[in-house]
């Protein structure tokens, strides 16, 4: 299930840059700043941990009138790093010690234990929300769109003119307006 009116889950298009100043971009401008904020600032959106973070082995420096100028590698570059090269010196920020521990079992227990704030913190989405956007085809079987007259009942006056399913009315908004979508759930999941 998925709304195309939802307002937090917007689509940042790769050529947007990583930040878009509207709340309706927070999940995808977090999401595309992970690895790449500073401890002083990932408290507000991103990480300061994995993500997109690049590995300072990378990074290459020339000094300007006395300045120290830093430059990411050309992206051709980074592709052929060789297997072997990325193995020892992973492209992306190493955080996490144990992770990254050479010793596997250490790793894997630590992923295990630590999967939920990994997935939160330090794992970017490469595709744009689920809850914003169809999953395509029809072989998913919640795959509805929550934003159409099915599953909507009227809207509270207090929307005025927007009727859009935003994010979190399926607990905001009464069961007189949706109930619709709470039938399709007991149905499908055959919780009668």
């Amino acid at each position: 299930m998925y709304s195309s009116g939802e307002d937090v889950l917007g689509n940042i298009g790769h050529d947007q840059g990583n930040v878009v100043p509207s709340p309706s971009y927070i999940w995808g401008s977090q999401e595309k700043l992970k690895g790449i904020m500073t401890e002083s600032t990932d408290w507000f959106v991103g990480s300061a941990v994995c993500g997109w973070g690049i590995n300072e082995n990378y990074n290459y420096a020339i000094t300007n009138q006395g300045q120290v100028v830093w430059f990411k590698m050309e992206p051709q570059d980074a592709f052929d790093i060789p297997v072997t090269n990325l193995i020892a010196k992973p492209f992306f920020l190493k955080s996490y010690p144990d992770l990254f521990n050479a010793n596997s079992a250490t790793a894997q227990a630590y992923a295990s234990a630590n999967k939920k704030a990994l997935l939160a913190q330090a794992i970017p989405a490469r595709t744009f929300a689920v809850g914003r956007n169809d999953t395509g085809g029809d072989t998913v079987i919640f795959n509805i769109n929550m934003n159409t007259e099915d599953y909507q009942d009227g809207w509270p006056n207090s929307r005025g003119d927007n009727l859009s399913w935003r994010h979190s009315d399926i607990k905001n908004v009464s069961y007189l307006y949706n109930y619709e979508v709470y039938n399709y759930i007991v149905t499908e999941g055959d919780l009668q």
